[in-house]
């Protein structure tokens, strides 16, 4: 299913008018920050034009220069100005490009196709094929969607404190992703989606051969009821405030939908904790995710946008060209959409 198709199931009409209040209200702060990305591109782009007047002008100074007296040539120089480098007036304009910046250059080449898993798991370069996909593409044509995607069983469905799941939501293709976990026994919090359970276990399989770090399985699936006594036990003993900041309101937790797991590792003594994005297998998750269609959800920085605090270990199934698009430009899975939790 298309983004494009996705977003045309969500009916404005149908949400509640607290929450269209919501939506118009973020439109309008859209608005306003597109009309700031184009006054700085205008701004860029004339820097830039400068910078090849004046960059035309020292080169023809200096052939001007070498005419008069071929031997001395131009006994000054511009050393501010230098193509290609991060100095001078070419400098200034790329240094304000905010993006994150890509761990390869996308070449033009034949265009690829996220379906074809065959020819994904097989290609010489998993990143370059991701950015050539007509998904990847798709997305980076569209820019950020208008509403958010509030579908519980999309892949890409946003769930927030605002936007949560039914209580009687359950996915129907659960399934235990076959991967090494922390505990022994048989329990709900083994189970991922089916698709999300593949990309993982591809995930932990690569890590192995081509790292040699070993990603433990920690907490996957988690119905309503038991997101409740989880966030009622933080209740008790962080007070509401204290919870908030670690855990979610039932119906508000991305474990309910089944694409979600928490990760660890021995270094990390099998725990949860913020230490685990300092590891070798932390480092490796929150660079590598992406390529397998997983994004590191509550990230560092970002506190006051996702209204939770960093978790390393907390990784999300979007899709391999939403995550890799979302860790391309350095967001959340809210910016994508436009929300931040202080909005709400």
């Amino acid at each position: 299913m298309s983004y494009k198709d996705i977003n045309s199931k969500i009916g404005f009409d149908e949400m509640t008018p607290e929450e269209q209040e919501y939506i118009q209200r973020r439109r309008k702060q859209r608005k306003r920050k597109k009309i700031t990305s184009i006054i700085l591109r205008a701004d860029a782009a004339l820097l830039a034009a400068l910078g090849v007047v004046l960059i035309g002008s020292v080169v023809t100074g200096s052939l001007n220069a070498k005419a008069e007296n071929p031997v001395k040539g131009v006994s000054g120089s511009v050393s501010n100005v230098e193509v290609g480098n991060s100095s001078g007036l070419f400098g200034l304009v790329s240094s304000s490009k905010n993006k994150k910046k890509t761990s390869q250059s996308v070449v033009k080449t034949e265009q690829t196709d996220l379906t074809d898993i065959a020819a994904l798991n097989t290609a010489p370069d998993r990143d370059l094929f991701i950015r050539n996909s007509i998904q990847y593409k798709e997305i980076e044509k569209k820019g950020y969607p208008a509403v958010p995607d509030t579908v519980p069983d999309s892949y890409t469905c946003l769930i927030t404190r605002k936007f949560t799941l039914p209580s009687d939501y359950v996915p129907k293709d659960l399934c235990d992703p076959g991967v090494k976990f922390s505990f022994g026994y048989m329990t709900d919090k083994r189970l991922l989606r089916k698709t999300a359970g593949e990309a993982m276990k591809e995930m932990f399989d690569d890590a192995a051969s081509s790292a040699g770090i070993e990603l433990v399985a920690v907490s996957g699936y988690r119905s309503f009821d038991r997101q409740m006594e989880i966030y009622l036990g933080n209740v008790n003993s962080k007070g509401v405030e204290g919870a908030d900041s670690v855990s979610a309101k039932p119906g508000g937790s991305e474990h309910q939908s089944g694409l979600t797991m928490d990760l660890s590792a021995k270094s990390a003594s099998l725990d949860l904790v913020q230490a685990f994005g300092d590891t070798t297998e932390g480092k490796w998750l929150a660079e590598n995710c992406h390529k397998y269609g997983f994004i590191i959800r509550y990230p560092k920085g970002k506190e006051k946008i996702t209204g939770y605090e960093y978790e390393p270990w907390h990784i999300r199934y979007v899709g391999e060209a939403l995550a890799t698009y979302i860790y391309d430009n350095g967001i959340t899975l809210d910016e994508y959409y436009g929300i931040s939790a202080e909005d709400e």
